[in-house]
């Protein structure tokens, strides 16, 4: 009888493999034109998303280090989960009719979750959740948002290097997106808004937060909350040192290369700054890590020295 059970359930299991694998094929097949489109945009010179070609290796590398504790935990396929994987291709099927392929990324996002849940279940899909969510990053950014953030962003850095300047008693003058400067002028582009270095490293910050998620609450909430405003104000100090240099020297010696090689091209002094900036925003987000763990730990002793009132022993009464 108990080998009956054993067969009965090994043929279950190969039934369920063969129709997940029939399943990848029609998925991944339905989903080809979207991950060609993704790709296309990752690539494209000068895109937003050029960190996004990572995301989904760093998802599999936090897949592949719970392999064991995945292979322990029992499956429990919900069949709930094939409804998930037939909204997102309805999803999918809308996008392509409205053209709006962000969506159809989201489709895609939906569909693995549905996957993950029909394989293993909702336990399994508890487990693997970073994994999965942390792959919203490898999305490209919609145009239109890309135009509004980008009109924002370059407002602000140039208001903010214009005041900068003047605080030094640098003259300089606003006019659209330049900035008239005693040695030339100095145009901001779009790329110089800051978006591109602020996707990045809002990503870093979320797998940095993550991977301090053993520590105390404040440290993965401090790295979160400063990432936004590390990345802006690193922006805005690479602008105000690039005007001091265009104010000193002219602009010449800012955009002239330095470098010219045939992976990345020419490379000057303003690409340099921009990369050194970026180090110092990680170092940045290694500090408030510093900070926070210091401030938690004060506290922690001074909860120990100094108990509550309610928590101190009363005396007893004599009569």
């Amino acid at each position: 009888m108990e080998s009956c059970q054993k067969q009965e359930t090994r043929r279950l299991d190969s039934l369920l493999h063969w129709e997940w694998a029939l399943l990848l094929l029609l998925l991944v097949a339905a989903f080809f034109p979207v991950l060609r489109e993704m790709y296309a945009l990752w690539m494209a010179p000068g895109s937003y998303s050029s960190h996004a070609p990572l995301v989904p290796l760093i998802s599999a590398w936090f897949v592949w280090r719970q392999r064991a504790q995945l292979q322990a935990m029992p499956r429990h396929p919900a069949k709930s989960g094939l409804l998930l994987i037939a909204f997102s291709l309805l999803v999918l099927i809308g996008s392509g009719v409205l053209r709006v392929y962000t969506s159809a990324g989201i489709a895609l996002l939906l569909c693995l979750t549905g996957m993950v849940a029909y394989w293993g279940g909702w336990r399994w899909l508890g487990k693997l959740w970073f994994p999965l969510a942390f792959l919203i990053f490898m999305l490209p950014i919609p145009e239109i948002l890309i135009a509004r953030l980008n009109l924002s962003l370059k407002l602000m850095v140039m208001h903010a290097t214009v005041f900068a300047l003047q605080c030094v008693r640098v003259p300089v003058a606003m006019d659209g997106a330049t900035l008239h400067l005693a040695g030339g002028d100095m145009i901001v582009g779009d790329v110089c808004a800051g978006l591109r270095s602020l996707t990045a490293l809002i990503t870093l910050a979320a797998l940095f937060a993550y991977m301090q998620r053993r520590r105390p609450w404040p440290v993965p909430a401090a790295v979160l909350a400063i990432a936004v405003p590390a990345a802006l104000g690193g922006n805005i100090v690479r602008i105000f040192l690039d005007g001091l240099l265009v104010n000193a020297y002219g602009p010449d010696l800012l955009f002239s290369p330095l470098l010219t090689t045939e992976l990345t091209g020419a490379i000057d002094l303003h690409t340099i700054s921009g990369v050194v900036l970026f180090g110092l925003v990680l170092l940045a987000l290694n500090a408030a890590v510093w900070l926070t763990e210091a401030c938690v730990r004060w506290v922690r002793r001074a909860k120990h020295r100094n108990p509550p009132l309610h928590t101190l022993a009363k005396e007893p009464k004599v009569c």
